[in-house]
């Protein structure tokens, strides 16, 4: 089955980025085949390579200090996290289409710039994904973490384990809950099925989106409780930590 869906995701993406000039978000013309996005949709886009970022969670920060304002407030279970992007604008509005719209495409092509981040991480053993909310996941059709890090994989060597890290539980969309809200929320929420895989490796954890790092922590915790010796995390972006004004 896989194997079919790589060979339909190859073909669609032979014909949409055939044209090496023409943007990858928005489908218009661009200048150059080495140019991804056109004017107006990289005007919108944020690296954080480019940024000043915690050193815990990889979030950009503007003031001083080492850590963001979560990170300073939370103790968290992984070693690490990092994203490519920050979560706004035209990387935004394409995580949405690859989550809501079918858009599979986006997978391979947000994993190969997951690769070329991976280059600055520490080495893995293993990689795993984060299982979808069963109750959301069948409104879609295709796990979209998962073809994230299957595509993830061929392209690192990195090893990839289907199912490792499984979802015991639904819970309820997190966006409106605030990180303690989140964490209690989502205990007990997942498990690992095999034990000796996880057991003295330094497992990957492949995600979309950094927010809170509720998801990320509650993962991390089951997977160092099966023994793994460190966790990390990799995602497509994270979000920026917004200030409430009175």
């Amino acid at each position: 089955m896989f194997e079919k869906l790589t060979r339909a995701v190859d073909w669609v993406l032979s014909r949409i980025f055939s044209n090496k000039f023409k943007c990858v978000c928005c489908g218009k013309d661009v200048f150059s085949d080495s140019e991804e996005y056109c004017t107006k949709c990289s005007m919108s886009i944020t690296r954080t390579k480019d940024k000043r970022t915690c050193i815990k969670c990889h979030r950009p920060i503007y003031g001083e200090g080492d850590y963001c304002m979560i990170c300073t407030d939370y103790t968290h279970e992984f070693d690490v996290a990092y994203s490519v992007y920050t979560y706004s604008g035209t990387i935004s509005k394409m995580i949405r289409n690859m989550k809501y719209s079918n858009k599979m495409y986006l997978a391979p092509y947000f994993a190969k710039h997951l690769i070329d981040k991976y280059a600055d991480m520490p080495t893995c053993d293993i990689v795993v994904s984060v299982p979808p909310s069963m109750d959301r996941a069948r409104y879609r059709y295709h796990d979209h973490t998962k073809l994230l890090a299957r595509a993830f994989s061929e392209g690192s060597g990195v090893e990839y384990i289907e199912g490792l890290l499984k979802r015991l539980k639904d819970t309820e969309p997190l966006e409106k809950k605030s990180p303690k809200q989140r964490r209690e929320h989502l205990k007990g929420a997942f498990a690992i099925s095999d034990r000796r895989a996880i057991k003295g490796k330094r497992v990957l954890l492949i995600d979309d989106v950094f927010t809170t790092g509720a998801t990320a922590d509650e993962c991390a915790s089951v997977i160092k409780k099966m023994g793994a010796l460190e966790v990390y995390i990799l995602t497509i972006a994270v979000t920026e930590y917004k200030v409430k004004t009175i």
